[in-house]
């Protein structure tokens, strides 16, 4: 099987593009000053800025194309729980279920008339509504995003992520979509401040199983990710995932209509909920200053190494890397109610602590798991996950491949080919 992935990038080169091969001396040394800018803390190289959260429209939804048509014309908004003025919104995200039924029927247009007017850019993600039926992936493509799809604003780094299965109304977060993820954070670097939106709020128990989105926290865990943003619940709130914040952005229609407006102001970042019926935002929803960079300690697992087979014993080792008193150490295999799980020994101080162990695998079956390692202060939890091969010599692997992207399908065997 051959399978082609294409990446739209949204950002287009613009007018003087040409200019890139003509330095002049002064060039060099402009170019050289904003490097070491941004090569600062996360929050110095970061301007004022303000955008919405808009989520869950549901097209054609008419309550919705009203509330929508409140965020058309924003300037200063007094943002109230917080007692200060934030700045005109520079743009929109939307945080999925744009659509009822998908974009057929002509509905994707509904969709796009409700925006007919707005100066403002606005950057959507599908959600389950929108992929169940008639999907809306193409349509996406046509705005020049893509199914996942990144851009920079304001000294920050934005990333759109597909949460929605295409056909089918259950979340997964395809392999293809996670290395495409790590490959373009890569290049961000660790301290710019990175922003995260997606449709399914994390954790979620629609996922297939907690790894699906636990290897998404991995890779985010790696740099400077400041905010989550969600939707899917219809409600917004605030939660705590895995150390990082992410907040839920309402919807844009019944009795709690309405948008959520995020602000960077002097290097903190501010989020509320505005009711359409209301003529400010009125519920605080997260107040931080932006980090330098990311505080979550490094760690590694050593063994198993990823995606190896094993017997019926599997070795655990893994290390954090960090400034915080770890107290314990323990390990847990898949996530099913009977899982193996259990203590591992923790052994170091501070800023290096590792973690070993033995376990029996006799009670799994054969094939693909995975491993989750945690180590814990007496309040803080910090994790590492891995894949690894369950294997016995009265059942060995008749044959195994990877494909870079999801698969709603079991391999077919006949006349000995796969």
């Amino acid at each position: 099987m051959r399978l082609r992935i294409e990446l739209h990038a949204r950002t287009k080169p613009g007018p003087c593009h040409w200019a890139i091969f003509h330095f002049s001396a002064a060039a060099l040394l402009l170019s050289s000053l904003a490097l070491s800018a941004q090569s600062g803390s996360g929050a110095a190289a970061v301007s004022d800025f303000t955008f919405i959260q808009a989520s869950d429209v549901h097209a054609p939804i008419t309550q919705s194309k009203s509330t929508i048509a409140k965020i058309h014309g924003l300037g200063a908004i007094n943002l109230a729980p917080f007692g200060l003025q934030a700045a005109k919104p520079s743009f929109v995200i939307m945080t999925g279920d744009l659509n009822e039924f998908g974009g057929g029927s002509g509905w994707w247009e509904t969709y796009q008339s409700y925006w007919k007017g707005c100066a403002l850019p606005h950057y959507p993600v599908l959600g389950n509504h929108d992929n169940t039926w008639h999907a809306n992936i193409k349509p996406l493509r046509g705005l020049g995003c893509g199914p996942y799809y990144s851009f920079d604003q304001h000294g920050c780094h934005f990333v759109a992520l597909m949460t929605a299965t295409a056909q089918d109304p259950r979340p997964s977060l395809g392999e293809e979509q996670i290395l495409w993820l790590k490959k373009d954070l890569e290049k961000v670097g660790s301290q710019r401040p990175v922003f995260v939106f997606f449709h399914h709020p994390l954790p979620g128990m629609e996922f297939a199983s907690s790894y699906d989105y636990d290897r998404l926290l991995d890779v985010l865990h790696d740099y400077n990710t400041v905010l989550l943003l969600a939707g899917h619940s219809h409600g917004y709130g605030h939660q705590q995932v895995e150390g990082l914040d992410q907040i839920t952005g309402g919807s844009t229609f019944g009795p709690n209509a309405g948008f959520a407006v995020v602000s960077v102001k002097a290097g903190v970042l501010r989020a509320a909920y505005w009711k359409a019926d209301q003529p400010a935002p009125s519920e605080k929803l997260i107040e931080k200053p932006i980090p330098a960079k990311s505080s979550y300690p490094r760690i590694e697992i050593f063994s198993p190494a990823f995606r190896s087979s094993c017997g019926s014993a599997l070795t655990i080792s893994a290390r954090l890397s960090g400034p915080v008193a770890i107290e314990r150490a323990t390990y847990r295999v898949d996530d099913e109610d009977d899982a193996v799980s259990g203590p591992l020994t923790l052994t170091g101080a501070a800023p290096q602590w590792t973690a070993a162990g033995s376990v029996e695998l006799g009670k799994l079956l054969p094939g693909a798991h995975y491993l989750r390692v945690d180590f814990a202060t007496g309040k803080e939890h910090y994790t590492r996950n891995t894949e690894f091969f369950f294997e016995t010599p009265s059942r060995p692997t008749a044959w195994r491949a990877y494909l870079a992207a999801s698969s709603k399908v079991t391999p077919t065997v006949a006349a000995g080919l796969v």
